[in-house]
């Protein structure tokens, strides 16, 4: 584990503000009342911890991603979206926000970003599934763009992910995962 990445870690699971969650909590829809991933794998609430830390800087809490984790040396900023249509402005400012309050935080610098991974885990129609099979059957990588390709300018060393719930649980259980798209170009 990147020793950066262990002292956010650290930091964020024995404040007790934040503490330690699973994924499980941090993607439960409110509106829906319902878990999109249901799993006890360790994370941080996000949210919460971008209270602290906002509160800690004396600044309004920012947007921010539901959950963050550290594995195989990689810092991982997780969205979780229970819709087909998640609105790519506000994950815009969610990912930029988190980046933001974890670099005036000091737990990231910019040499850090070829080591963090943005993933949105959303449902995805039909539609979109087929058309992602098909790109993949033709030897290539889907991309989805989600309205990133913003933040992929101003952060071109992050990678972004779109997986579905079941992409997902099978890239945290360590699983291939063969149709992930791309949001990194």
């Amino acid at each position: 584990m990147k020793d950066k990445f262990s002292r956010v870690w650290g930091d964020l699971v024995n404040n007790e503000n934040v503490g330690l969650s699973n994924i499980r909590e941090c993607s439960y829809d409110k509106d829906n009342d319902m878990y999109l991933i249901d799993s006890k794998k360790d994370t941080i609430n996000f949210d919460k911890a971008s209270e602290v830390l906002a509160k800690k800087l004396r600044v309004n809490k920012p947007s921010s991603v539901d959950s963050l984790y550290v594995q195989d040396e990689m810092l991982y900023l997780v969205e979780f979206k229970n819709t087909f249509d998640p609105k790519p402005d506000e994950i815009r400012v969610k990912v930029h926000d988190t980046l933001a309050i974890l670099k005036l935080s000091e737990y990231i610098t910019d040499s850090d970003y070829s080591f963090i991974k943005i993933i949105i885990v959303r449902k995805r129609t039909r539609k979109v599934e087929e058309k992602i099979r098909g790109i993949k059957k033709a030897g290539k990588v889907p991309k989805a763009k989600m309205g990133l390709d913003f933040l992929q300018l101003v952060y071109p060393r992050v990678e972004f992910f779109d997986m579905n719930p079941n992409e997902y649980k099978k890239f945290i259980n360590n699983e291939s995962v063969s149709e992930v798209s791309s949001c990194t170009q």
